[in-house]
């Protein structure tokens, strides 16, 4: 694996510009494999189904439904994490803070943001 993309355009294109050595290369070829593999995915299931080994059949979705009270508590779960976390590491004066890893492992957060992100995710 590459550490940046200055060395896999080296090897891979024989150019050496400088500036790619500022963009790490491991989610760069994360998202490509995913790419691919949803290509082939999707040129699988479609010559599974020419040979009639799966088949197609269609369903109906009611749009326009309010949300049922457990959607809005995921939404709102999910909501508090971001902002008691996410919020919550750049309002920190923690010392934790400097290191992210270390602050959203940690039990440190801001509670107010996390209310307030909560609430806005299940009004969405």
């Amino acid at each position: 694996m590459y550490p940046n993309l200055f060395y896999a355009f080296r090897d891979l294109f024989g150019v050496e510009w400088k500036f790619l050595r500022f963009f790490p290369s491991f989610g760069f070829f994360v998202a490509i494999s995913f790419i691919a593999a949803a290509i082939t995915l999707r040129h699988e299931l479609k010559r599974k189904e020419a040979q009639k080994i799966l088949s197609a059949h269609d369903e109906k979705h009611l749009v326009g439904n309010p949300a049922t009270p457990g959607e809005l508590l995921i939404n709102f779960i999910f909501g508090f994490i971001v902002g008691y976390k996410f919020i919550g590491l750049f309002l920190s004066n923690s010392p934790l803070a400097s290191n992210p890893q270390d602050f959203i492992l940690s039990t440190a957060g801001s509670a107010p943001a996390g209310m307030f992100m909560g609430i806005f995710f299940a009004g969405l």
